[in-house]
């Protein structure tokens, strides 16, 4: 499971560490906040620059970010599918303004 976002995400972090999901790794365009819930989950913390080598490695992508604009696009979705050789992968997006664009 990949965390983009240390916001509100900090809760679902805590609480997906406490039912025993595996390994979650945290990223946030703040490095300290991500190293805080980084912590919280005993999961590596990927820094932000990093972020779209290390979304491939994660069956699950949960964003919430702040950022005023898409971080994730199109090309990416496609990209972290061809490096995964098509393996599924399921993102959710509960940013506001949302994360994601599909064009």
């Amino acid at each position: 499971m990949f965390l983009v976002g240390a916001g509100k995400m900090r809760e679902l972090a805590r609480a997906t560490g406490e039912q025993g999901a595996g390994a979650i790794l945290v990223s946030n365009r703040t490095q300290e906040r991500a190293r805080l819930m980084a912590r919280g989950v005993s999961g590596p913390c990927i820094p932000f620059e990093q972020l779209y080598e290390a979304a491939s490695e994660a069956d699950i992508v949960i964003s919430s970010t702040g950022a005023p604009h898409p971080i994730f696009r199109r090309e990416h979705g496609q990209a972290f599918m061809h490096r995964r050789r098509n393996r599924p992968m399921f993102f959710i997006d509960i940013a506001v303004p949302r994360t994601w664009i599909r064009r």
